[in-house]
Protein backbone atom coordinates (compact mmCIF):
# COMPACT_ATOMS: atom_id res chain seq x y z
CA UNK A 1 0.00 0.00 0.00
CA UNK A 2 1.33 3.48 -1.06
CA UNK A 3 0.91 6.16 1.51
CA UNK A 4 1.93 9.87 0.98
CA UNK A 5 1.32 13.36 2.34
CA UNK A 6 -0.37 16.17 -0.06
CA UNK A 7 -3.82 18.35 0.36
CA UNK A 8 -7.06 17.55 0.54
CA UNK A 9 -8.28 17.39 -2.83
CA UNK A 10 -9.44 21.11 -4.71
CA UNK A 11 -8.27 22.98 -1.31
CA UNK A 12 -5.84 25.78 -1.90
CA UNK A 13 -3.37 26.50 0.68
CA UNK A 14 -2.15 29.92 0.98
CA UNK A 15 0.23 31.95 3.02
CA UNK A 16 2.19 35.16 3.51
CA UNK A 17 5.48 36.02 4.76
CA UNK A 18 7.32 39.87 4.69
CA UNK A 19 11.37 39.54 4.99
CA UNK A 20 13.33 42.61 4.50
CA UNK A 21 10.31 44.25 2.74
CA UNK A 22 9.90 41.60 -0.04
CA UNK A 23 6.62 40.07 0.26
CA UNK A 24 6.55 36.10 -0.27
CA UNK A 25 2.63 34.64 -1.08
CA UNK A 26 2.49 31.04 -1.03
CA UNK A 27 0.22 28.91 -2.63
CA UNK A 28 -0.46 25.22 -3.57
CA UNK A 29 -3.30 22.46 -4.71
CA UNK A 30 -3.15 18.93 -4.97
CA UNK A 31 -2.96 17.68 -8.76
CA UNK A 32 -2.67 14.72 -10.68
CA UNK A 33 -0.76 15.29 -13.65
CA UNK A 34 1.30 17.98 -15.02
CA UNK A 35 -1.26 20.03 -16.98
CA UNK A 36 -3.21 20.47 -13.96
CA UNK A 37 -0.03 21.24 -12.63
CA UNK A 38 0.68 23.76 -15.08
CA UNK A 39 -2.90 25.25 -15.45
CA UNK A 40 -2.40 26.40 -11.51
CA UNK A 41 0.87 28.13 -12.44
CA UNK A 42 -0.70 29.67 -14.84
CA UNK A 43 -3.77 31.03 -12.60
CA UNK A 44 -1.49 32.23 -9.89
CA UNK A 45 0.77 34.37 -12.65
CA UNK A 46 -1.88 36.05 -14.02
CA UNK A 47 -3.43 36.96 -10.50
CA UNK A 48 0.19 37.65 -9.96
CA UNK A 49 1.05 39.46 -13.66
CA UNK A 50 3.12 42.66 -11.90
CA UNK A 51 5.05 40.91 -9.29
CA UNK A 52 8.78 40.46 -9.75
CA UNK A 53 9.30 36.45 -10.01
CA UNK A 54 6.94 33.71 -9.83
CA UNK A 55 8.33 30.49 -8.43
CA UNK A 56 7.32 27.03 -8.27
CA UNK A 57 8.08 23.01 -8.08
CA UNK A 58 5.58 20.44 -8.49
CA UNK A 59 6.24 16.97 -7.52
CA UNK A 60 3.62 13.94 -9.44
CA UNK A 61 4.33 10.02 -9.38
CA UNK A 62 5.94 10.02 -12.62
CA UNK A 63 7.23 13.58 -12.95
CA UNK A 64 8.80 16.83 -10.66
CA UNK A 65 9.95 19.95 -11.95
CA UNK A 66 11.05 23.43 -10.40
CA UNK A 67 11.94 26.74 -11.86
CA UNK A 68 13.84 29.65 -10.17
CA UNK A 69 11.87 32.47 -12.56
CA UNK A 70 15.01 35.31 -12.44
CA UNK A 71 16.17 34.00 -8.65
CA UNK A 72 19.61 32.94 -8.62
CA UNK A 73 20.05 29.31 -10.06
CA UNK A 74 19.19 27.32 -7.13
CA UNK A 75 17.84 28.95 -4.01
CA UNK A 76 14.08 28.88 -5.17
CA UNK A 77 12.66 26.35 -6.84
CA UNK A 78 15.39 23.62 -6.04
CA UNK A 79 14.64 24.45 -2.22
CA UNK A 80 10.88 23.74 -2.56
CA UNK A 81 10.78 20.71 -4.58
CA UNK A 82 13.61 19.55 -1.98
CA UNK A 83 11.22 20.23 1.18
CA UNK A 84 8.47 18.58 -1.06
CA UNK A 85 11.13 15.26 -1.19
CA UNK A 86 12.15 15.44 2.44
CA UNK A 87 8.14 15.11 3.73
CA UNK A 88 7.67 12.83 1.18
CA UNK A 89 4.70 14.99 -0.50
CA UNK A 90 3.12 14.12 -4.08
CA UNK A 91 0.57 14.70 -6.30
CA UNK A 92 1.44 18.93 -5.49
CA UNK A 93 2.22 21.80 -6.87
CA UNK A 94 3.58 25.15 -4.62
CA UNK A 95 3.92 28.22 -6.09
CA UNK A 96 5.58 31.20 -4.72
CA UNK A 97 5.28 34.83 -5.75
CA UNK A 98 7.75 36.89 -4.81
CA UNK A 99 7.48 41.06 -4.58
CA UNK A 100 10.80 42.92 -4.14
CA UNK A 101 11.43 45.08 -1.52
CA UNK A 102 14.32 46.87 -2.65
CA UNK A 103 16.69 44.28 -0.16
CA UNK A 104 18.65 41.96 -1.41
CA UNK A 105 18.38 38.51 0.47
CA UNK A 106 21.69 36.95 -0.47
CA UNK A 107 21.27 32.86 -1.81
CA UNK A 108 21.37 31.53 1.85
CA UNK A 109 18.33 34.31 2.87
CA UNK A 110 16.22 33.29 -0.65
CA UNK A 111 16.90 29.26 0.35
CA UNK A 112 15.73 30.29 3.73
CA UNK A 113 12.74 32.45 2.24
CA UNK A 114 11.71 30.40 -0.16
CA UNK A 115 11.46 27.09 2.18
CA UNK A 116 9.63 29.32 5.05
CA UNK A 117 6.79 30.25 2.74
CA UNK A 118 6.43 26.39 1.08
CA UNK A 119 6.16 25.01 4.88
CA UNK A 120 4.29 28.40 5.83
CA UNK A 121 1.93 26.63 2.90
CA UNK A 122 2.07 23.29 3.36
CA UNK A 123 2.86 22.37 6.64
CA UNK A 124 -0.49 23.00 8.91
CA UNK A 125 -2.66 21.57 5.72
CA UNK A 126 -1.28 18.51 4.68
CA UNK A 127 -3.09 14.86 4.98
CA UNK A 128 -1.81 11.21 4.81
CA UNK A 129 -3.28 9.82 1.61
CA UNK A 130 -3.34 6.07 0.29
CA UNK A 131 -3.89 4.32 -2.62
CA UNK A 132 -6.79 1.93 -2.52
CA UNK A 133 -9.11 -0.24 -4.90
CA UNK A 134 -12.53 -0.15 -5.45
CA UNK A 135 -14.55 -2.95 -5.51
CA UNK A 136 -18.17 -3.29 -6.52
CA UNK A 137 -20.40 -5.85 -5.11
CA UNK A 138 -23.96 -7.30 -6.06
CA UNK A 139 -26.59 -9.10 -3.48
CA UNK A 140 -30.20 -9.74 -2.71
CA UNK A 141 -31.85 -8.11 -0.26
CA UNK A 142 -31.43 -10.75 2.71
CA UNK A 143 -27.30 -10.70 2.01
CA UNK A 144 -27.21 -6.62 2.61
CA UNK A 145 -27.04 -6.99 6.38
CA UNK A 146 -24.16 -9.88 6.19
CA UNK A 147 -21.83 -7.37 3.88
CA UNK A 148 -22.82 -4.44 5.88
CA UNK A 149 -21.81 -6.49 9.24
CA UNK A 150 -18.53 -7.65 7.41
CA UNK A 151 -17.56 -3.85 6.30
CA UNK A 152 -17.91 -3.15 10.29
CA UNK A 153 -15.70 -5.48 11.55
CA UNK A 154 -13.52 -4.51 8.89
CA UNK A 155 -13.68 -1.20 9.09
CA UNK A 156 -13.93 -1.42 5.55
CA UNK A 157 -15.18 1.82 4.27
CA UNK A 158 -18.53 1.74 1.86
CA UNK A 159 -18.62 4.23 -0.52
CA UNK A 160 -21.71 3.80 -2.30
CA UNK A 161 -25.13 1.86 -1.78
CA UNK A 162 -28.17 1.64 -4.37
CA UNK A 163 -30.97 -0.03 -3.77
CA UNK A 164 -32.92 -1.34 -6.80
CA UNK A 165 -33.28 -5.56 -8.15
CA UNK A 166 -30.21 -6.30 -5.82
CA UNK A 167 -28.09 -4.24 -3.60
CA UNK A 168 -25.28 -3.09 -4.97
CA UNK A 169 -22.38 -1.85 -2.83
CA UNK A 170 -19.01 -0.02 -3.82
CA UNK A 171 -16.31 -0.35 -0.73
CA UNK A 172 -13.17 1.02 -0.66
CA UNK A 173 -10.01 -1.57 -0.01
CA UNK A 174 -6.69 -1.07 1.24
CA UNK A 175 -4.40 -3.70 0.51
CA UNK A 176 -4.40 -5.03 3.63
CA UNK A 177 -8.11 -7.04 2.93
CA UNK A 178 -9.28 -9.18 0.26
CA UNK A 179 -12.52 -8.14 -1.62
CA UNK A 180 -15.63 -10.84 -1.43
CA UNK A 181 -15.75 -13.52 -3.21
CA UNK A 182 -17.83 -12.35 -6.23
CA UNK A 183 -16.77 -8.80 -6.34
CA UNK A 184 -15.82 -6.68 -9.04
CA UNK A 185 -12.88 -4.94 -9.22
CA UNK A 186 -13.20 -1.06 -10.67
CA UNK A 187 -10.00 0.29 -10.18
CA UNK A 188 -7.18 1.74 -8.18
CA UNK A 189 -7.38 5.26 -6.38
CA UNK A 190 -6.52 7.46 -3.91
CA UNK A 191 -8.43 8.16 -0.43
CA UNK A 192 -6.87 10.49 2.40
CA UNK A 193 -6.62 8.87 5.65
CA UNK A 194 -8.43 10.76 8.73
Amino acid sequence: MQEYWSLPRDFIAKSEIVINKSRFLGYAKMVTSVDGAQQFIKSVKEQHYDARHVVYAYRLFDSSRSTDDGEPSGTAGKPILEWLIHKDIYQIVMVVVRYFGGVLLGTGGLVRAYTQSTIDTLEQNLVKWQSVKKYRLKTDYSGYQNLIAWAKNKNVKIDNVVFADNVVLEIILTNNYDPPQGSEYIGSCFDYLI
